[in-house]
């Protein structure tokens, strides 16, 4: 499965790349990497620095930070 893929895809539509994005964002590639893989979790303070990149509206994290499980029915 791929991890935060409305990110992903919102990262492209900016024109980033993940090592642009992290070195705009002022993090390690390793550490964007580890994040964006959900090996650790994000910070707010880093999820605010890319939503300001990225341009998110106030009600758009929740869309690019927070993935929700569908359960079937």
């Amino acid at each position: 499965m791929m991890h935060y893929i409305e990110l992903r895809k919102r990262m492209l539509e900016a024109g980033y790349n993940h090592e642009e994005l992290a070195r705009a964002a002022h993090m390690s590639k390793c550490g964007f990497s580890n994040r964006i893989n959900k090996r650790i979790p994000w910070r707010a303070d880093e999820m605010e620095r890319i939503g300001k990149l990225l341009r998110f509206g106030p009600e758009e994290y929740g869309k690019y930070f927070f993935e929700y499980e569908r359960r079937g029915a």
